[in-house]
């Protein structure tokens, strides 16, 4: 009776410490399988996706080539003689899928909001890593400067959005438009007819070059040129 009292004990002493091993092992797998649904649950809610960069000072150096495509308050200008396509590189570790509504893009001047409405003034498309916006001639014709008074800064605003209906902080750039004028087809130094002599300068454009430049807005802000 003893011998058969300890063999079952031994037996009993075995299956313990294999289930024992079991639920250790068991729970080892779980909390580290939690952990790590954690960890990933941690990382999807605490990035964001965001603009790192975009192609406005290469679209401004284009138009302005010769003052490095900013005016004199240092801001890049951009051209309306075509539509201006913005290329904006998104930064999106989570690769969150970016989607569209009302409030991706705003434009305003002097804190105040621009009525500007897509599909007329401007288009865009947006995918996981970049977004593309264009802006129409018409529209940056409205807000060349010198056209009808107007001396503005153009401040746009990109609000981006998941489909999980979170909006992450905005991105703000500004720029103005401001058509840089054509080179000059010629300069010349003349001399007046008649006493006292005076010494004249003489600039001669392209019609052509004028007309690709101004077609269809009247610029009113080049008070001189320097050469």
């Amino acid at each position: 009776m003893k011998e058969k009292s300890l063999i079952k004990k031994s037996k009993c002493t075995k299956l313990a410490l294999i289930a024992f091993a079991l639920v250790g092992i068991l729970s080892n797998f779980s909390c580290g399988q939690y952990t790590n649904d954690l960890d990933s649950y941690f990382k999807y809610w605490t990035s964001i996706a965001r603009s790192t960069s975009n192609n406005i000072e290469i679209l401004a150096k284009q138009n302005a080539p010769a003052t490095e495509g900013k005016d004199e308050d240092k801001i890049y200008c951009l051209s309306s003689q075509n539509n201006q396509t913005l290329e904006f590189e998104l930064d999106n570790p989570q690769n969150f899928t970016l989607v569209d509504y009302d409030g991706l893009i705003s434009f305003n001047i002097d804190a105040k909001k621009i009525d500007a409405k897509k599909g007329t003034d401007y288009t865009y498309n947006i995918t996981n890593t970049k977004l593309s916006l264009i802006l129409k001639k018409a529209f940056l014709e409205k807000y060349e400067q010198g056209v009808n008074n107007s001396s503005t800064l153009i401040s746009l605003t990109i609000k981006l959005k998941a489909d999980d209906g979170r909006i992450f902080p905005e991105y703000k750039t500004e720029f103005s438009i401001n058509t840089a004028p054509p080179c000059p087809k010629e300069i010349i130094t003349a001399q007046t007819t008649t006493q006292p002599y005076k010494l004249v300068l003489c600039i001669a454009f392209d019609s052509k070059d004028i007309g690709e430049k101004y077609s269809s807005i009247d610029k009113k802000n080049q008070p001189c040129i320097k050469i």
